[in-house]
């Protein structure tokens, strides 16, 4: 949303060479300035730096020593390297001086400078290698983030020394259109993506509507079915419900047929044991009888014997 609109155009060879005119002019007027003139060094500094690295290290010290198939492998570390520190750098110097970033540098470049000058390469030594390639992309990675912002404040404050005041005034004024039609296309942005917004919830709602009247469908559907599963159900309980009563009422049936024949047998029983009894009875009066009978003749015979003995008594007296 806040990048520039520019209408580019295809340009001819004529355009072409006009355009590298033009830039080479640009170049040239910033050499009036003498802080630019300074810089200068710099660039040619950092240049020859990553081509020794690129060329003569790689070939002399990692061909030579180690073997081709290592080029890659440790060069590898040195954009790596880069990589990270220019993260971390341009993130750092906001708060530090940009002189102590560069000094930093420059010593750490002559050092490895020496040590490749002092150390001879072997296979076994591949470590140093690594940590001449890990060094070297730091120092590359504090020159490529230092190095530009430099070179750009400085161009742009000794061209705005020079400038006459109206040539600013234009150019706030031309800045303040520019940021009006930004901020007016910024709305136009916002307004259609607002509008591509409601169109989205409103297609949401519409997909959320069906899917609410697909998912009642659905359950009125289930509904139905457990409904009709719950008659199954209720009717199955019926019969086994009716069934119960039909097994209670048989197993009822032979229950009171058992107990009646128990009863009958009972009785049958007590009316036998009621025959024994008056047997017994019959048996026990006739015993007694019989008993009476002997006692009667018992009883006549001593009347008989006492008679005859007081007979005798008077007698004798």
């Amino acid at each position: 949303m806040l990048d520039q609109k520019r209408h580019t155009k295809i340009l001819d060879s004529r355009g072409l060479i006009y355009e590298s005119f033009q830039s080479i002019t640009a170049t040239l007027r910033q050499m009036k300035n003498f802080k630019q003139i300074l810089l200068i060094p710099l660039p040619f500094w950092v240049g020859t730096s990553e081509t020794f690295l690129f060329g003569v290290f790689t070939n002399s010290f990692i061909t030579c020593s180690m073997g081709v198939e290592y080029v890659g492998l440790i060069m590898f570390g040195f954009g790596i390297t880069a990589c990270i520190f220019s993260l971390i750098v341009g993130y750092v110097v906001k708060f530090e001086h940009r002189l102590q970033w560069f000094l930093l540098a420059f010593l750490a470049y002559y050092v490895l400078l020496i040590t490749m000058l002092v150390w001879r390469p072997l296979a076994s030594d591949i470590y140093i290698s690594y940590i001449i390639v890990g060094v070297s992309g730091i120092t590359s990675a504090l020159w490529g983030s230092v190095m530009p912002v430099k070179i750009s404040i400085s161009s742009i404050m000794g061209a705005t020394r020079k400038m006459p005041q109206r040539i600013l005034q234009r150019q706030s004024i031309i800045q303040i259109a520019e940021k009006q039609q930004e901020i007016t296309e910024q709305q136009q942005q916002i307004i259609r993506e607002q509008q591509q917004i409601t169109q989205q919830q409103r297609q949401i709602s519409q997909r959320l509507q069906t899917q609410i009247v697909l998912e009642q469908q659905q359950a009125q559907i289930v509904l139905k079915q457990q409904q009709e599963q719950i008659r199954q159900q209720q009717q199955k309980i019926v019969c086994q419900q009716q069934q119960i009563a039909k097994h209670q009422q048989q197993f009822m049936q032979q229950q009171i047929t058992e107990q009646y024949q128990y009863i009958v047998q009972q009785q049958q029983q007590i009316a036998q044991q009621q025959e024994v009894i008056a047997q017994r009875q019959q048996e026990l009066s006739e015993q007694q009888q019989k008993f009476a009978q002997f006692l009667e003749k018992k009883c006549t015979n001593t009347t008989t014997t006492y008679d005859r003995n007081i007979r005798y008594c008077w007698l004798y007296a």
